[in-house]
């Protein structure tokens, strides 16, 4: 298949590696710190194209969409100029809703939300070797095509709405950022009564309704960091002041986070 990228970053390499070396795609990517590079040659040479630039925060915390926006914008106008309607898979984490809106927008689209789990250190490996796929689309071709590109690197595919694919990335490293908090809480409780923290998150791990995953803590490991876990917990933070659900514990999170990274 020939697939066009956009967006080179440490999702879009792994994407990349995954598609070209395990899959034997034709992969056209379009980055705007590589010279000699388009949208409208991604687009020229392209079945479908991959969205996978970033999306920063904003100053209230909430997800900034715009890289996304302008890109899909361009496709669209590209599209409209040749009469033709075009396949564009948003891998970018945005705001619940955003595919939706954009499919309303802009006519020349048929949208999917394929978001990734991936973790920084070991991106590639992780695309390459996925437990599942979730592909959030309206549209059952577009949804062939991308488990076709696929293939071999997911165990099992999961399709639903684009708003449930988008909310399924929050959802996750919410839920990751909150068992790391709980991990460093049980950590310190440890050191207060003698307990040894290790011991018992092997015992407790043990329970088929506990899994070893997020609750490694030391000295050395206190809180959530990286590239994803403050940032998406923040815009989910944000997004709820928005939507009016008011809830403290998003914001416990976040404050309990920052003062554990201050003891680093």
């Amino acid at each position: 298949m020939n697939i066009g990228l956009i967006g080179v970053g440490n999702v879009g390499s792994a994407v990349k590696y995954g598609f070209e070396f395990k899959r034997g795609h034709n992969v056209f990517v379009h980055d705007k710190k590589f010279e000699n590079t388009s949208i409208e040659n991604v687009y020229n040479n392209s079945e479908m194209i991959f969205i996978c630039v970033s999306t920063p925060q904003n100053s209230d915390g909430s997800c900034n969409i715009s890289n996304v926006q302008t890109i899909c914008e361009e496709i669209n106008l590209i599209a409209e100029k040749k009469g033709e309607i075009k396949d564009v898979i948003i891998k970018s984490t945005v705001e619940p809703g955003t595919t939706d809106r954009l499919a309303e927008r802009l006519k020349s689209i048929k949208f999917a939300m394929n978001p990734e789990f991936l973790l920084e250190r070991a991106a590639v490996h992780d695309f390459c070797h996925q437990d599942i796929c979730v592909i959030g689309t309206r549209h059952d071709d577009l949804y062939e095509k991308i488990v076709k590109a696929h293939g071999n690197l997911a165990k099992e595919f999961i399709r639903t709405t684009p708003v449930n694919a988008e909310m399924v990335k929050y959802f996750c490293n919410v839920f990751n950022s909150t068992r790391i908090i709980f991990a460093n809480l049980f950590y310190d409780i440890s050191k207060k009564v003698g307990a040894d923290y290790d011991e018992s998150k092997r015992i407790a791990t043990k329970r088929y309704n506990m899994i070893d995953s997020y609750l490694d803590c030391n000295e050395n490991l206190r809180g959530f960091g990286g590239a994803c876990l403050p940032k998406d917990t923040t815009a989910i933070f944000a997004m709820t002041s928005k939507l009016g659900i008011h809830y403290d514990f998003l914001k416990g999170l976040l404050e309990d986070n920052k003062k554990l990274n201050e003891k680093k």
